[in-house]
């Protein structure tokens, strides 16, 4: 019989619901989703949460958290009175504080002392890359320079364990067909708001200006497109995840230009897809992009028209090969699957 662990989590992302199914094939994982909107039903679920937590809490070995927030208020209390090892993965937002763009739990009064609660009341914490932990940020000057949990929580006193995320090649890969000449693409869950900024799709449409003979493409959800868009920019709705790859095959470059980021699963598929990398540089970005595709140091559009420049004008084909089998030889969803079970593991044996 399998072993059952708790799994809290606020929305089902995709990269939420891979790791349970990581998980599901050693554990039986037992799982509460606590929706974050609308916001008038936060009390009825922490009513509810209260009871699901008392009827299994007896019965798990151990409790993983995806991110901290409501959902780990009451998580962190009742670990705390079974005896229960518990671990928060934190994947970005949850390391960060960005005032100019609203983005960072560490920017947003409640929000930021549920997060010290919760992860000062967790056995130990996992973050996706190293530098959420405390790192130079240098990127853009508008916020603080430097950024992580233990910038945040300097007091913190847990052990913290990076685990990068993991990827199926047989999911994204490189088709190795002809591409649109010159083109670029990026993703977004959503490109209206602070998000506009934070992935960096004001940047993208004043390169597009200075860059008139090249295509850009921006996949994501808008409700309202309150900006010009150049001629030469075609904005998509969201792709069907199943349907992401073959649109990635058609563009030669990908940009992931945010200004904060934890570990961009998009940026991996484009690069498993053969897309080659022009990334902000920002927390993972550099280091997933390492030597096959182009950094921006400073948000700066002209910079970024030098380096369009100098991507169209490089070795696109070797460099193509290159990003997918970086993704591919690096960052496969198997070691994903052995770092999960060796934490929970590692909390279940916790003395």
């Amino acid at each position: 019989m399998k072993k059952k662990i708790l799994c809290v989590y606020s929305n089902k992302y995709t990269f939420v619901a891979k790791d349970i199914k990581l998980l599901q094939d050693k554990y039986e994982v037992i799982e509460f989703g606590f929706p974050t909107h609308p916001k008038w039903k936060t009390p009825f679920i922490l009513i509810k949460q209260f009871f699901f937590m008392l009827y299994w809490m007896p019965q798990v070995k151990a409790t993983v958290s995806m991110f901290p927030g409501y959902h780990t208020i009451l998580p962190s209390l009742f670990t705390k009175l079974f005896n229960t090892k518990s671990s928060i993965i934190l994947a970005g937002f949850d390391c960060y504080s960005f005032p100019s763009i609203n983005y960072g739990i560490f920017n947003q009064g409640l929000l930021k002392k549920i997060a010290i609660f919760s992860c000062k009341n967790a056995t130990n914490l996992v973050v996706v890359h190293e530098s959420m932990i405390n790192s130079a940020y240098t990127y853009d000057n508008s916020d603080s320079d430097r950024q992580g949990i233990k910038h945040f929580i300097p007091e913190l006193n847990k052990e913290i364990i990076p685990m990068y995320y993991g990827y199926e090649s047989d999911r994204f890969f490189n088709k190795n067909e002809s591409r649109i000449p010159n083109s670029f693409v990026t993703i977004s869950i959503d490109i209206s708001g602070s998000t506009f900024y934070r992935k960096g799709i004001d940047m993208i449409l004043k390169v597009a200006e200075k860059l008139p003979d090249y295509t850009f493409t921006i996949i994501g959800k808008t409700k309202d497109i309150a900006f010009d868009i150049p001629k030469n920019v075609t904005i998509l709705p969201p792709v069907p995840y199943n349907e992401v790859n073959d649109y990635l095959n058609k563009y030669e470059f990908y940009f992931q230009l945010s200004m904060a980021e934890g570990f961009p699963n998009a940026l991996c598929e484009a690069m498993m897809s053969g897309c080659i990398p022009i990334g902000s540089d920002v927390f993972s970005i550099p280091y997933i992009i390492d030597n096959t595709g182009f950094i921006l140091p400073k948000r700066d559009v002209d910079e970024l028209v030098k380096v369009c420049n100098s991507a169209v004008n490089a070795d696109k084909n070797n460099l193509s090969k290159l990003a997918s089998k970086r993704i591919i030889e690096n960052f496969p969803v198997t070691r994903r699957q052995n770092e999960l079970i060796e934490l929970v593991e590692k909390l279940i044996n916790h003395k």
